[in-house]
């Protein structure tokens, strides 16, 4: 459950109803308690008297200043989903009423913490597909020192095993017919983060390059002269949707080197608690106007979602791409059924669903990729990827309304 502080005007109106929509409010005097284990510090934006009240408790503390967010009454009249909404701001992803999401949180602020860093711990993140793993990943980024420097993310599993090690770590002049001198992932990150998706697709060979880099903090280019390495400056954060202790997926030395830190992402047919709450978000995410029925909810919390998170949100974005088209949805056009493989999102279709939801939104912003990438929740780079895996023009000159049009 998410573990809120509430200061000034904001903490009576939170202490008037129930707590069980998905947070924890703590009730007790500002200055008579411990704060490092909140998840969300909270304040009404116009409250000058809860901003007095904060400040002494994080002056100096960088870590807890990052969790304050100001929440306006006007924007969002209900307080208790202003709240939830708020775990996105500071997070990434909504961290919802489960204890593990809270412990999550936790260790995603351990991970990042400057005493982390500075001994450059490893991060181990564990969880189903679907499950927000980059987003944990991004918020550990977001929330620690490395915030100003690069987040780079790759996908071990689409890497061709011919380039694995030149995407890493470089390569040289002539290290291979054709090349060019390339900086890896590893010093273009600089102090960054570099995040490894799906670690366990990695050659056994490249593993055992990756432990002998993550020991020793530094590494050769590929076709590099040994006399010459390469100092690591990022942290290193790693995932995998698999048991990471099974050595045909992890070798065992490597494992432990990345375990320092392990955060576990339970899968949503174990958060339950948290359907209605990512619901309603993925609802005001993509201003879907048709409302969600008892009967419907109903529908949601007993799916077993093994797409997880991820096919909750284009379950909804289906719904939008429906409501986009004019007319009523019925439930049986968007809403996933256990047991039946029509009932599923296929990979088709969810294709077709972005690529529409991705045309509306660049023909709203004008082509704006920046713009697009935000209102989306993605990166740049994935709008980028989109373009080309749906053949779509790049660049706003090409997206006039003509042009868009025969895209529609």
């Amino acid at each position: 459950m998410l573990r809120v502080l509430a200061a000034g005007r904001l903490q009576a109106e939170l202490r008037k109803g129930s707590t069980d929509w998905g947070a924890h409010v703590d009730h007790a005097p500002l200055s008579n308690r411990d704060i490092h284990h909140v998840d969300l510090i909270v304040h009404f934006s116009e409250d000058e008297s809860a901003q007095k009240q904060i400040a002494p408790l994080i002056a100096d503390r960088p870590d807890l200043q990052r969790l304050v967010v100001p929440l306006d009454p006007a924007a969002t009249p209900d307080i208790r989903e202003a709240v939830i909404e708020a775990s996105f701001k500071v997070y990434g992803f909504i961290v919802g009423a489960t204890e593990a999401m809270h412990t999550a949180c936790r260790w995603i602020r351990a991970a990042g913490h400057p005493i982390a860093g500075v001994v450059q711990l490893s991060v181990l993140i564990l969880g189903e597909t679907g499950t927000g793993k980059e987003l944990i990943a991004r918020a550990v980024h977001n929330l620690g020192m490395r915030r100003s420097g690069r987040f780079i993310s790759l996908n071990c599993a689409a890497l061709p095993e011919s380039l694995i090690e030149s995407e890493l770590f470089g390569n040289v002049p002539g290290a291979f017919t054709d090349a060019r001198k390339r900086q890896g992932a590893m010093e273009a990150a600089g102090p960054g983060t570099v995040f490894l998706d799906e670690i366990g697709e990695l050659p056994t060979v490249t593993q055992s390059r990756l432990l002998r880099v993550l020991s020793a903090r530094e590494f050769i280019p590929l076709g590099g002269s040994y006399d010459r390495p390469v100092k690591l400056l990022a942290q290193v954060l790693a995932a995998t949707n698999r048991d990471p202790r099974d050595q045909a997926v992890l070798r065992p030395d490597l494992f432990h080197r990345l375990s320092q830190i392990v955060i576990p992402i339970p899968p949503l047919r174990e958060r339950k608690e948290d359907v209605p709450i990512l619901a309603r978000h993925f609802l005001r995410k993509y201003a879907v106007r048709t409302p969600i029925g008892p009967q419907e909810m109903d529908r949601l919390i007993r799916h077993s979602w093994p797409g997880n998170i991820r096919e909750m949100e284009m379950a909804i974005l289906r719904l939008a791409a429906l409501e986009a088209t004019g007319g009523n949805a019925s439930a049986a056009e968007w809403l996933p059924a256990d047991g039946s493989p029509a009932g599923h999102l296929l990979k088709a279709e969810r294709q077709e669903l972005t690529r529409e939801y991705l045309v509306r939104t660049l023909l709203e912003t004008g082509g704006d990729t920046a713009q697009a990438a935000q209102r989306m929740g993605v990166s740049r780079s994935t709008i980028y990827n989109y373009l080309e895996r749906f053949d779509l023009p790049k660049g706003k000159s090409r997206w006039a309304r003509p042009l868009s049009k025969k895209l529609e």
